[in-house]
C-alpha cells in the first residue's frame, strides 16, 4: 500500500516539475561526480544528449566538445574543483570559450538557472513593502520601476544633484 502512495507522489512531482531531468543534466559539469577511470568513457553522455535534445544542438558537435572537456576535468587542475568553478570558467575564460563554444553557452545557461526560490520570495517581500494600502493604485509600470529601484538600488554613478536640478527646472512636475 505504501509503494502505491509513493509511486503516486513521484508521478505527481514529475508532472508538476517536468524540467527536473533537464536541470539534473547540468550536474554533468561537476568534476567530483566523475566515476573511476574505467567508467569515465561513457560518463555524461546521457546528460549531454538530454541537453542537446532540449536546446536543439547538433549531437555530434556537442559530443566532441564533451569528450574533450571530460578529459580536461579529469586533470589535476580541475579534479578538486566544483561545478560552479567549471561553469564559471567555461563562461568567462576566453581560452575555454574558444575550445568549447557550445558547452560555454550551456554553462552560461546553467549559471542563470535559479537554484532556489529565495529571489522570488525576496521580490514578493519587496512588493509588499512598495505596494501598501496607501499605494494600492500604482500602475504596473510604476510598480515595476519602484520594485527595481527598491531591489537593485540606483545606478552607482547616478548624479542626484543633476536629477534634482532637472526636476526643479520642469514646469509641470507631475510624474504621471
Amino acid at each position: 500500500m505504501q509503494d502505491k502512495y509513493c509511486d503516486a507522489l513521484v508521478e505527481h512531482l514529475e508532472k508538476r516539475f517536468p524540467d527536473l531531468p533537464l536541470i539534473k543534466a547540468f550536474q554533468v559539469f561537476d568534476p567530483q561526480l566523475l566515476p573511476s577511470s574505467e567508467e569515465v568513457e561513457t560518463y555524461g553522455n546521457d546528460f549531454i544528449s538530454e541537453l542537446s535534445h532540449h536546446y536543439h544542438i547538433d549531437t555530434c558537435t556537442i559530443q566532441q566538445e564533451w569528450e574533450s572537456l571530460r578529459s580536461l576535468m579529469q586533470t589535476q587542475e580541475f579534479k578538486d574543483k566544483n561545478a560552479k568553478y567549471i561553469l564559471t570558467s567555461l563562461s568567462s575564460s576566453d581560452t575555454l570559450i574558444a575550445l568549447y563554444p557550445i558547452l560555454s553557452k550551456l554553462a552560461q545557461i546553467a549559471l542563470t538557472l535559479p537554484v532556489s526560490n529565495a529571489d522570488t520570495e525576496r521580490g514578493f517581500s519587496c512588493m509588499n513593502r512598495v505596494k501598501s494600502e496607501l499605494r494600492n493604485r500604482l500602475t504596473v509600470s510604476s510598480l515595476d520601476i519602484l520594485l527595481r529601484i527598491s531591489m537593485e538600488g540606483p545606478e552607482k554613478d547616478f548624479d542626484f544633484n543633476l536629477a534634482v536640478a532637472k526636476w526643479s527646472a520642469m514646469r509641470n512636475r507631475r510624474i504621471f
